[in-house]
């Protein structure tokens, strides 16, 4: 049965091991302002070299972690909640964004492949495809897991399982539901940083 094509960014799903499950999350700051582009829920996000965070590039590496929703005052003194930044959005006295960003290096996500992945691709490693895309009346990031990139090569997500959802869970099919950890982690214990 062929998957649907659904594509939803990353969402949260569990634990890697025995771990307790909050999908908690930590607030970060945007920039008033800022002009790297549309923050969608469920887009992979890092920090720029000046501590606010931006959405990242389809192959970036040292991944802070994925988009949860922001908050704000907008520049007519409106509170704001949304699922997604409007890039170059300003707020009232160009005061920063609150950004939630789910940051845990042992969060386990759910994402959509863009093409088959088939049973080899259990512990490979890919990269993003539309991580900056979305949809503007929900909010929500229309990335997936490229296929074409699926390797063992050290890339930004690596492939843990395949969802059980029977809409979803055909391999050899595209869009297939995968459960990912981030590979290339801010937090993970190698990492170098910015």
């Amino acid at each position: 049965m062929a998957n649907t094509d659904a594509a939803f960014g990353l969402r949260p799903l569990a634990k890697l091991g025995g771990n307790y499950n909050s999908c908690g999350f930590t607030t970060y700051a945007v920039k008033s302002g800022n002009n790297s582009g549309n923050i969608f829920e469920g887009a992979v996000v890092k920090l720029g070299s000046d501590g606010y965070v931006v959405v990242a590039g389809d192959s970036d590496t040292k991944i802070l972690g994925v988009a949860g929703g922001i908050e704000y005052t907008a520049a007519d003194g409106k509170p704001t909640f949304s699922n997604y930044f409007p890039t170059t959005t300003a707020t009232q006295g160009s005061a920063d964004i609150k950004i939630r960003v789910y940051d845990d290096p042992n969060q386990l996500f759910l994402i959509q492949a863009d093409g088959a992945s088939g049973q080899t691709s259990i512990g490979m490693n890919a990269d993003v495809v539309g991580n900056g895309n979305g949809s503007t009346v929900n909010g929500i990031s229309s990335g997936e897991l490229d296929s074409s990139t699926l390797n063992t090569s050290d890339l930004m997500l690596r492939v843990v399982g395949v969802d059980t959802d029977p809409d979803n869970e055909d391999l050899t099919s595209d869009h297939a539901n995968l459960i990912i950890k981030i590979n290339d982690h801010f937090y993970a214990p190698n990492s170098a940083g910015v």
